[in-house]
């Protein structure tokens, strides 16, 4: 078992550091940059920025002065010695050797000194992943684009994580609440007139994603009934203000809840089936007997190898179901980064969705091994 659990750790760190790479290459090559902003950064916020992301390293002014002119732009080359800039004075600022212009941070007219960043060049790929890794590690994800440099990743995860992960924990329970007593009801008999509405019922569920039912639900429990108070906000904590988490957790959980009967269904109606299921009703063992005892746990195996991609979307909330019910969890940071070329923050998401997913399948997978000896088995 420690070695299934070790290779599973192993596997993890490479998916992990592989969605890290894949996620940071697309944000390199997508066209412009988190510096590109209708309103200028202060130099501050784009040092900070260049330092986590690894995107750029300073060029620095060789005397102090002030800045007379510049001669380069974003995307420039310059070579080793050529002159970049000019101090009051007709003093050259020189370029260290051969770069690519990333931004200029310092404009002319501006005081700087001796070792102050005038620009900064344009770092390579393999650098600036590794640059990127070391910082992430270190839970560094740098600030925001958006807030000018005044609030950082780590504060908006800090704030919206734990009421996605609320919105999800409820999600979970009820799904599970749904889909158990559901699922094995249909298995036990399967092909009865209970399995068929059951099956009918959950294939209809599996139909209806949240995008179709959440604005339903609003419209119908909000707008016409007007059994629920009108949708936005959201208290803290367990158990507070459910008459207004009552609806964005129906919307989540009940398309997982029909996957997740639908997956207990036909798991238990394959056991079912099974030669040794039959011997054991022909010996007189009670169905109820039978079916826990026996065939429940090998049932649920296709449940738990979903369950932890479903686990980490649950736990870190459903981007259609927070924006419908203006829920303040982390998909709002997402959507609106996304749209606004705020990197560090689309990254920092992306980070902890992964982390979380990689988590997720992992205990998943060792749920798996528990319920199933063979899979021991196998990796000993």
């Amino acid at each position: 078992m420690l070695r299934f659990v070790l290779q599973r750790l192993f596997h993890a760190v490479a998916v992990l550091f592989t969605v890290v790479a894949v996620s940071f290459a697309v944000m390199r090559a997508a066209p412009g940059s988190p510096f590109d902003t209708e309103q200028p950064l202060p130099p501050a916020v784009v040092a900070n920025q260049a330092r986590v992301l690894g995107m750029a390293e300073p060029v620095v002014a060789s005397a102090e002065g002030r800045l007379a002119s510049v001669s380069v732009g974003p995307g420039q080359s310059v070579g080793a010695g050529q002159i970049y800039a000019l101090l009051d004075g007709g003093v050259p600022l020189r370029a260290p050797e051969d770069l690519t212009v990333f931004r200029v941070v310092a404009a002319p007219g501006a005081t700087v000194g001796d070792g102050a960043p005038v620009l900064f060049k344009r770092t390579g790929f393999v650098e600036e992943l590794f640059t990127t890794v070391g910082s992430w590690a270190r839970l560094d994800f740098g600030v925001t684009v958006r807030s000018q440099g005044t609030r950082t990743v780590a504060q908006n995860l800090a704030e919206g994580l734990p009421v996605s992960a609320e919105l999800g924990l409820y999600g979970l329970v009820v799904a599970l609440l749904l889909a158990l007593p559901l699922g094995v009801a249909a298995g036990a008999r399967p092909g009865s007139v209970w399995d068929r509405a059951v099956s009918a019922g959950l294939l209809f569920g599996i139909s209806v994603p949240s995008l179709v039912l959440a604005p339903v639900l609003v419209a119908v429990f909000i707008m016409g009934l007007e059994w629920f108070p009108p949708h936005g906000g959201w208290e803290p904590g367990l158990f507070h203000g459910m008459s207004k988490k009552a609806l964005p957790v129906l919307a989540l959980a009940l398309p997982y809840a029909a996957v997740f009967g639908r997956l207990v269904r036909d798991g238990l109606a394959a056991q079912v089936n099974e030669d040794w299921f039959r011997h054991l009703a022909a010996k007189g063992l009670p169905l109820r007997v039978a079916l826990i005892r026996h065939a429940l746990r090998p049932a649920l195996v296709p449940l738990v190898t979903y369950l932890g991609p479903a686990l980490a979307s649950l736990l870190t909330g459903s981007f259609v179901v927070e924006r419908v019910f203006q829920i303040p969890g982390i998909s709002r940071h997402f959507v609106d980064s996304a749209l606004e070329r705020d990197y560090p923050m689309v990254l920092g998401v992306v980070m902890v969705y992964s982390a979380v997913l990689v988590v997720a399948n992992l205990a998943a997978d060792l749920l798996h091994a528990w319920l199933d000896p063979r899979v021991r088995a196998e990796s000993a």
